[in-house]
């Protein structure tokens, strides 16, 4: 209500934890303006405590495998994360999009927990014809999962379960639940693992 009662053309969305770069917003908006392919923009973003890291560099769904991942994500930045690219998804960390088609699309779906309401108004963005666009020019650092007591946390971890199971059934039909369940039960002591190296390596 507060963006419709401003009258904008474009809304950028942007997490309190953040740090931005004082030139970050206009390459988001620029696309826009030039391109109405375009749905949605979203910067590189750069871990707060550690501010070469990326934490996104453009972001991976894999609807069959019931896959949701960033790119370069604890990785270095390189040459190679400053290409713009389009991407499947914009976490709802930071974008920016036409005030216009956020209020047709509906706005997020209130009934998805976090991790799960960014990717699925990317996937409602690209499912109406639009792309989202990765944007390196505009940057961002981000204080991972502050709310949910870090990156690493169980709390963080049950919350983004929920909203994938969500998000998943929402978004597919009955075969691909098949195959999610499945691609789910044989990677699961592979991301246990993952987690507990991760854990130990901080």
């Amino acid at each position: 209500d507060r963006i419709k009662k401003n009258n904008s053309d474009y809304v950028i969305f942007l997490n309190n934890d953040t740090i931005v770069d004082k030139n970050f917003i206009e390459p988001l908006v620029k696309p826009l303006t030039e391109n109405l392919m375009i749905g949605q923009t979203v910067p590189k973003i750069f871990y707060s405590n550690d501010l070469n890291r990326i934490w996104y560099a453009g972001g991976k769904v894999n609807l069959w495998l019931g896959l949701v991942y960033h790119d370069g994500i604890r990785k270095f930045d390189i040459e190679s994360f400053n290409i713009s690219k389009f991407t499947d998804y914009a976490t709802g960390c930071c974008f920016c999009m036409r005030y216009e088609d956020y209020d047709e699309l509906g706005g997020f779906d209130t009934s998805l927990p976090m991790y799960g309401e960014d990717v699925d108004l990317s996937l409602r963005i690209r499912a109406n014809g639009k792309k989202i666009l990765y944007v390196p020019d505009s940057s961002i650092w981000h204080k991972v999962s502050a709310s949910v007591g870090g990156e690493l946390s169980i709390l963080k971890l049950k919350r983004k379960i929920l909203g994938l199971i969500k998000l998943f059934n929402k978004h597919t039909d009955f075969l691909p639940k098949v195959t999610i369940i499945l691609s789910w039960v044989i990677s699961i002591p592979y991301q246990l693992l993952k987690f507990i190296y991760l854990i130990i390596k901080k």
